[in-house]
């Protein structure tokens, strides 16, 4: 199936056992968001009945038709949007804390050939995924789902920081002591003006969002790890990379369409 001949995005919303059947019929046992059973572990005849009752609740709605020699069809679309999903050739996974958040919303993104499927949790127990239709509608969904506002144009600001100072800045600024966060970045190498500035950022409870692009390599998988602090004046880029300094800059949005566009 072809993403780009949609105009507009197809939702199947499933619960966690209709999740499953569709993944016992692609050989496949887990997508990325598939929690726990929420109500716990369960014997081998609860999961038996349980996938029955799923088999009935899929073929209510189309979903699944049995063929005249008993053997089950899955609609073509769900087998595309859940194996897009067990199977990607590339996967974001995404993770936002609004503001003072303790617990994060998630996001999965997963591209495979010309397919581009998001998958969201929007109860504990059901599975909201989107056949999309293009990898641009992806990055559009995940700056929405990171909460993303423009904010005013600043001068652009980069540099270079080891993890470990950034950890100790934000760590000064999650207790208030904006300068001591400063001073811990300067510390690290950073100019002054834009250690005060992003100080500013961490002591104002940032919009904190964590995508982690993912792809199989030789031997394998790649990674690539980028995080967005946002406030009500700032935006700031940060990616890092294996056994490299984090790669920090004030960004603004044609800046993350523009990085994420490259590597998904």
């Amino acid at each position: 199936m072809n993403g780009k001949t949609n105009q507009e995005p197809i939702n199947l919303l499933l619960s966690r056992d209709e999740l499953l059947y569709a993944l016992r019929g692609l050989d496949a046992e887990f997508v990325p968001g598939l929690d726990p059973e929420p109500l716990g572990e369960r014997t081998l005849a609860e999961q038996k009945l349980a996938l029955t009752v799923a088999e009935r609740s899929l073929r209510a709605r189309e979903l699944v038709r049995v063929l005249p020699d008993g053997n089950r069809q899955i609609h073509t679309a769900m087998l595309t949007m859940v194996g897009v999903c067990a199977y990607p050739q590339t996967a974001v996974l995404a993770y936002h804390w609004p503001a003072g958040a303790d617990t994060p919303l998630r996001y999965f993104g997963h591209l495979r050939g010309d397919d581009v499927v998001s998958h969201l949790r929007p109860e504990e127990a059901l599975h909201l995924f989107s056949l999309l239709p293009d990898k641009a509608t992806l990055i559009d969904q995940l700056l929405a789902f990171c909460n993303w506002q423009d904010t005013a144009a600043v001068a652009k600001t980069e540099f270079t920081v080891d993890s470990d100072t950034f950890a100790a800045a934000r760590a000064a600024a999650d207790s208030g002591d904006t300068a001591r966060a400063a001073e811990s970045l300067i510390g690290g190498g950073v100019e002054g003006a834009a250690a005060g500035a992003l100080a500013v950022t961490l002591a104002n409870s940032p919009r904190v969002s964590i995508l982690q692009i993912v792809r199989p390599a030789a031997g394998g998988v790649e990674k690539q790890d980028v995080t967005l602090l946002q406030d009500d004046n700032r935006t700031w880029l940060a990616v890092a990379a294996a056994n490299q300094p984090l790669r920090v800059q004030s960004a603004v949005r044609d800046d993350v369409r523009e990085l994420l566009a490259g590597w998904l």
